[in-house]
């Protein structure tokens, strides 16, 4: 009777492992990737419209040409940029050059280009969009969502343009459904105007 207990037992503590092993190696599936991008592209297009009226501190790295045809980096300018009475409308005031506290500068209006639903939707039809996996960051469930631009593409707008040559990874808050981080690799040149 011992033989058969015990035979009963380490069935079930098998079966139990090979329960355990299957959760680790099946984790929860992603979620739809339809609705997924459609509630995370509206949430895009809204945040896209509320920043303008936000201050915030811009870190800038000037890029430049050197004589045998390289792109290398130049000075490195901070600036405190500062919501003006219209949404095209913004302020920048050089704070630091070279890590160095800029004390005589003065603020200085900028315009800024209408962004449109159409740039956010040109972009979006520039790349294809693909759920990688889950990734915990900063206590928090984010998908990885993997781009890279459809061979097909024929953007119409300047951002769209940009986008064709990038490829790269966003993380999404899942439950969120907000951009948190994206990190992009220019696998053609890029043309930013003025022969660069």
């Amino acid at each position: 009777m011992k033989e058969m207990t015990f035979s009963r037992l380490l069935v079930a503590s098998l079966a139990a492992c090979a329960v355990h092993v299957s959760a680790a190696q099946n984790p929860r599936p992603l979620p739809d990737e339809a609705s997924f991008f459609a509630e995370t592209q509206k949430n895009l297009a809204r945040s896209t419209q509320l920043q303008y009226r936000y201050a915030y501190k811009e870190r800038r790295t000037e890029l430049h040409m050197n004589p045998f045809g390289r792109l290398g980096t130049g000075e490195v300018r901070l600036y405190q940029i500062t919501p003006g009475a219209s949404d095209r409308v913004y302020f920048r005031h050089l704070l630091e050059r070279e890590g160095k506290p800029v004390t005589d500068s003065e603020p200085e209006r900028q315009e800024r280009r209408p962004t449109t639903g159409r740039s956010l939707a040109d972009v979006v039809a520039t790349l294809r969009f693909r759920l990688a996996r889950r990734e915990t960051v900063k206590g928090r469930s984010t998908i990885l969502v993997a781009f890279e631009a459809r061979p097909e593409a024929r953007p119409q707008t300047r951002q769209g343009n940009i986008a064709k040559v990038l490829k790269g990874t966003i993380w999404v808050d899942e439950a969120a459904r907000e951009v948190i981080r994206a990190e992009a690799t220019a696998i053609d040149d890029v043309s930013f105007g003025g022969g660069f």
